[in-house]
């Protein structure tokens, strides 16, 4: 049994003719006459009965249009389902991220997707940043924000500065400047060494 049959068997019912059902559907009389008494030989019992021009739905018939109708509102649900799915507009994202990305960026982040994406639900994870790494390869998450190392087997992608405050003594030549990569920072030496 196709769903199509189903379709015909619904259109029949409420047109009450195959000659109206067929104009509707853009099939010819005998294709859908066909089609009908297949599904009756399939289910094994008379949909219709033929009374002059018209057909009259049995009392079988009758019973199992409803659930026919319910058939195909589900086929049709499960189709906007999947349609959804394979859009990006329906679904699931397992998001990691460090406690810290968590606390600061992720929350203003989600206001903003939830109102662009409401049908996607976000699930968090808070883990460090090798295990997300980890977790990422083994599929448990889509994606990890944080100071993530990317490997051969997974992409990265910078997403904005992260700005930290250096503190150093006035007298060195860095701390005239108002930003510096915290790759400047490698060579500088401390003027002492900690004391315990």
């Amino acid at each position: 049994m196709e769903l199509r049959h189903l379709r015909y068997f619904v259109a029949v019912a409420d047109a009450g003719s195959v000659s109206r059902a067929a104009a509707q559907l853009r099939v010819t009389q005998p294709a859908l006459s066909r089609q009908i008494r297949d599904l009756e030989s399939e289910l094994g019992l008379p949909l219709f009965d033929r009374v002059g021009r018209r057909l009259q739905l049995t009392a079988a018939g009758d019973n199992l249009l409803a659930r026919t109708r319910d058939i195909l509102r589900a086929a049709d649900g499960l189709r906007e389902q999947a349609g959804a799915l394979a859009g990006g507009a329906s679904g699931t994202l397992r998001l990691g991220a460090t406690a810290q990305t968590l606390e600061s960026l992720i929350s203003a982040f989600l206001v903003g997707f939830r109102r662009q994406w409401p049908g996607i639900d976000v699930r968090l994870v808070e883990d460090g940043g090798m295990r997300l790494k980890t977790r990422v390869q083994r599929g448990e998450l889509h994606l990890a924000l944080g100071a993530v190392p990317a490997g051969d087997d997974l992409r990265a992608r910078p997403l904005f500065p992260v700005w930290v405050l250096a503190v150093m003594p006035s007298r060195t030549a860095l701390a005239r400047r108002r930003t510096l990569d915290v790759s400047e920072l490698e060579h500088e030496a401390p003027d002492h060494a900690p004391t315990h």
